[in-house]
């Protein structure tokens, strides 16, 4: 391995086993840290609001989705598509909430 370094890598290697008669490294850049405050325009746009489940169609949740990757990114997306997830089983449930009374009021 330490061939491998000083053969391959011999500046590396310079810098790891440098003589100790040798001038100190300069110490490491330091960049300015600055944090940018959050305006009105910086914020995301809210969300759009996921339809009752009565309202809830994929063409208009497929809207909503490409709205949130458009604006927010991935991050944003995944937010969405959990509330149309919530949306969609809300809507599956009442479906089937529905037909269980049916069946029941037909026997």
């Amino acid at each position: 391995m330490r061939l491998t370094l000083l053969t391959k890598w011999p500046l590396l290697a310079s810098r790891i086993h440098r003589a100790s008669d040798s001038a100190p490294l300069p110490p490491p850049i330091s960049l300015p840290v600055i944090i940018p405050s959050a305006s009105e325009a910086d914020t995301d746009p809210p969300l759009d609001v996921v339809p009752e489940a009565d309202g809830w169609t994929w063409p208009a949740a497929q809207a909503r989705l490409a709205a949130a990757y458009e604006h927010g990114g991935v991050a944003r997306f995944a937010e969405t598509a959990v509330g149309e997830l919530e949306a969609e089983a809300e809507l599956e449930r009442n479906r089937g909430l529905a037909v269980s009374s049916q069946a029941r009021t037909r026997s």
